[in-house]
C-alpha cells in the first residue's frame, strides 16, 4: 500500500510478501529504502500462498504503520515525504500469471 505517493519515484510504502515478509519502505528518487529494519521481517500473521490478507497503512505525521489482518506489525517515523497522495502497487518478480486483486479500498484523512 503506498501512502505520500508524490510520483512514481517518491513515495512511501506498506508491503507484504506471499512467503510471509513485510516492511515499510521509502522510495526516493527511485531508490528503495528500509525504514525500521535492515530486512523484510517474517511475520506469522501474513496468510501465505493464495490466502486473502487485510492490511492496512497509515502515515500520520512522520509516524509510519503497518497492520496485517488486524495487528500492527511494524512501525517507523520518516519526516521527508509530508504530502501527498495513496495508492495500490502489486507485482511479482519470478512468478508468471499471479492474480492480485483489491477489495474495499478506503483512504482516510486524519
Amino acid at each position: 500500500i503506498i501512502c505520500r505517493y508524490l510520483n512514481e519515484k517518491n513515495f512511501y510504502l506498506g508491503q507484504i510478501s506471499s512467503d510471509g515478509f513485510l516492511g515499510i519502505f521509502k522510495v526516493k528518487d527511485g531508490e528503495y529504502i528500509q525504514l525500521g529494519a535492515d530486512f523484510m521481517q517474517p511475520s506469522e500473521l501474513i496468510n501465505q500462498g493464495n490466502a486473502t490478507n487485510q492490511l492496512r497503512f497509515d502515515c500520520v505525521g512522520k509516524d509510519l504503520t503497518l497492520y496485517v489482518n488486524g495487528t500492527k506489525v511494524m512501525e517507523s517515523q520518516d519526516t521527508e515525504f509530508t504530502s501527498g497522495d495513496v495508492g495500490l502497487l502489486a507485482g511479482t518478480f519470478q512468478t508468471p500469471g499471479v492474480h492480485i486483486a483489491f477489495d474495499n479500498f478506503k483512504a482516510y484523512e486524519p
